[in-house]
């Protein structure tokens, strides 16, 4: 389980006793809005989505026992994405 807080940090927790296994600080001063652990191709990722639009990634280590960070995608606003999107109109129709 993992858990976004207040103090700007990700939390990694058991289940279901809730015992505290890593903690990382996120950065800034915006707070987590979303989290997802999610396994891709059979590597487990933890995500995390920040109020500014900022999605942070880790890669879960075998164990569940800590955090390897992956990488931090820019903010980009929906509606530029969109307006940038040409390959959208192309494939998409």
């Amino acid at each position: 389980m993992a858990v976004g807080g207040w103090d700007q940090s990700l939390t990694l927790l058991t289940a279901p006793q809730l015992t505290p296994l890593a903690t990382t600080p996120l950065g800034g001063e915006v707070i987590p809005r979303s989290v997802l652990l999610v396994e891709l191709e059979g590597v487990a990722y933890c995500m995390v989505g920040l109020g500014d639009g900022a999605l942070h990634t880790w890669r879960l280590e075998p164990g569940g026992c800590g955090l390897t960070a992956v990488g931090q995608g820019p903010w980009v606003p929906v509606g530029a994405w969109l307006r940038d999107a040409a390959w959208c109109t192309q494939c998409c129709g």
